[in-house]
């Protein structure tokens, strides 16, 4: 049985295509201050962000998943709209006691100057996150909906690419000749094993047959 095979709809860091100028420009900073940020979540489907809101009900979930801080219910995320951003290494210290490292707090300036909300703080210090209303959309869920179709369509249209791209080995003319080749192989052995005559030998035997028949000189 085939596994089936994941088709990731959005490329990995992706952010809305309206917020990605800001984004850009603030890691572009980033990196001029030396600072090269671990980004560890930004769009998230709303079936991945249900399952983070599961497991963050759960006490045994949370349990196992230590670095899972709250996450909201599908339809209310940020992260589904593209709007958010997650960047480790802000703060350090137990959950409850955390502080701002001395590259936190640069990052978190950096952040807030190109438009983004550090909105939990020490609460949730990777959280990042940006207006939708401030980039075009009417609400957060037209965001949502927006990205969240979008990846669908995205979806769909590669496994239709997938589905219609032809196999290279059926175009390939040399692999025909070598299966064509690998069958012959195969039914000679397979006369051979069950003691049949091969074309080659019946040819031979009707030649044998026919030249017993003419006349001598």
């Amino acid at each position: 049985m085939r596994s089936r095979v994941v088709v990731p709809c959005h490329p990995p860091v992706y952010v809305d295509p309206r917020l990605a100028r800001d984004f850009k420009a603030a890691v572009r900073e980033m990196n001029r201050a030396g600072i090269y940020p671990k980004i560890t979540s930004t769009w998230r489907s709303s079936g991945d962000q249900n399952k983070m809101y599961q497991c963050s009900i759960s006490q045994r979930c949370r349990i196992s998943h230590p670095g899972l801080y709250r996450a909201l219910p599908p339809g209310e995320s940020f992260h589904e709209a593209g709007f958010a951003v997650d960047i480790s290494g802000i703060a350090t210290g137990p959950r409850g006691s955390k502080q701002l490292t001395a590259r936190g707090r640069r990052i978190v300036q950096i952040m807030v100057k190109h438009g983004f909300r550090w909105r939990y703080g020490l609460m949730d210090p990777v959280h990042f996150e940006a207006d939708p209303r401030k980039h075009g959309y009417l609400s957060l869920r037209q965001a949502i909906a927006v990205n969240q179709t979008r990846c669908q369509s995205a979806v769909a249209s590669k496994r239709t690419a997938r589905s219609n791209a032809p196999s290279r080995q059926a175009a390939s003319p040399r692999v025909a000749l070598k299966r064509a080749a690998g069958r012959g192989s195969e039914k000679a052995a397979k006369d051979i094993r069950t003691h049949q005559p091969s074309a080659v030998k019946v040819v031979q035997r009707k030649f044998q047959r026919d030249h017993k028949k003419l006349p001598r000189a």
